[in-house]
């Protein structure tokens, strides 16, 4: 009997104590936990009571996941089946996310490298990394087009949405500096089919992740799926704020107006204000009151009584709001899209009420509901 309940130091190593013990592969634990040790020799078991079940799946996944520590779990499972493996065969065989194979220094790249699979090289190693930043999409019309563009370069064929999805790409990888042409942008990673290949295995894993099936656009010329997710600065060239040729910038701001004349703003919503970045100022309550319906509160300043505030409470002035919402500052948008005013209560802020004019899905709104505040 062994006591896994004491206060043990953060960097103790419960992955080499389990692994000596059982004989799993440390790369293997995590999931060998999960299934309650599955393939221990006949007349062998593991029990762990819930605390000890919890605190050891808590401890593996705050201190095993760094880039040498992956590397050393790929090279041990690469060794044991004398090949090389795919990303999405390594996030199975140890029960990883994808998010763990790409951190803010390191990439599947640098993983393999150190796992003595392939030579080192900087600026795919970089490359790489900044992959990690593609992590959030859920849109399958949009992974499937940049596999096709990245391995076609400028022979890709393009539209003004593949246009717009190129430049969403290559803004959310580089944050600084001017936007180039969709087609540089594409024989970029051409030019680098092992970045390339690299995407390709993470749109598979991507891929195999999504639960809704279909994609539907609900504003004819925006890329953007409904109730699929997006960062702020993929969302800016997707609606056409910023394009080739232009210097990259991301409004900061809960809303964000149009320059092209149409009257289109958008309203963006984080649910969880408790991070940093909220001043008590700027907490607004937002929250879905369920799923066709959106609570939300304006700037301090927007009254009912002047331009600021009586553009969303008057539809005869011509305005049309869309609506992305994300749980938290580290999470990416979802679109929820097109909204129209059903109510509103107070001044300065203004509380309103808005319809969704596509539902939201069962699980969205569980998600956003439980975090009214």
């Amino acid at each position: 009997m062994l006591d896994f309940i004491g206060q043990h130091r953060r960097e103790y190593r419960f992955d080499a104590i389990l692994a000596a013990t059982t004989g799993v592969p440390r790369a293997g634990l995590r999931k060998a936990i999960e299934q309650g040790f599955p393939y221990l020799p006949s007349g062998c078991t593991v029990q762990l009571d819930e605390v000890a079940h919890s605190r050891i799946l808590t401890s593996l996944r705050g201190t095993v996941a760094s880039a040498r520590q992956l590397g050393e779990e790929l090279r041990e499972l690469s060794a044991a089946r004398h090949s090389g493996l795919k990303l999405c065969e390594f996030l199975e065989a140890t029960g990883r996310d994808v998010e763990e194979a790409y951190g803010d220094k390191y990439g599947w790249r640098t993983i393999r490298k150190l796992a003595g699979l392939i030579d080192e090289d900087p600026e795919l190693e970089d490359l790489s990394r900044r992959l990690g930043c593609l992590a959030h999409i859920d849109e399958p019309e949009r992974l499937r087009f940049y596999s096709r563009a990245l391995r076609d370069g400028r022979n890709a064929e393009l539209d003004a949405s593949a246009r717009a999805r190129l430049h969403m790409l290559h803004f959310q990888l580089n944050h600084r500096g001017v936007i180039p042409a969709a087609e540089d942008t594409a024989q970029y990673f051409a030019d680098r089919p092992a970045i390339a290949a690299e995407f390709e295995e993470l749109r598979t894993v991507l891929e195999d992740n999504i639960a809704l099936p279909d994609d539907v656009y609900p504003v004819a010329d925006w890329p953007l799926a409904l109730h699929r997710h997006y960062q702020r600065r993929e969302i800016i060239p997707a609606v056409g704020y910023v394009g080739a040729n232009d210097k990259g910038i991301t409004p900061q701001g809960g809303v964000l107006k149009l320059k092209d004349g149409s009257r289109r703003e958008l309203l963006f919503v984080t649910l969880d204000k408790s991070g940093k970045s909220f001043s008590p100022t700027t907490r607004y309550r937002d929250y879905a009151i369920s799923r066709d319906l959106f609570h939300w509160e304006t700037q301090a300043a927007a009254s009912v009584n002047r331009p600021s505030g009586q553009r969303y409470i008057d539809p005869s002035k011509g305005y049309s709001f869309f609506l992305f919402v994300r749980s938290s500052p580290r999470s990416a948008f979802a679109f929820l899209g097109p909204v129209t005013y059903q109510g509103h209560t107070g001044d300065r802020p203004i509380s309103i009420t808005w319809r969704l004019v596509y539902p939201m899905p069962a699980g969205l709104f569980e998600q956003y509901a439980s975090l009214a505040n």
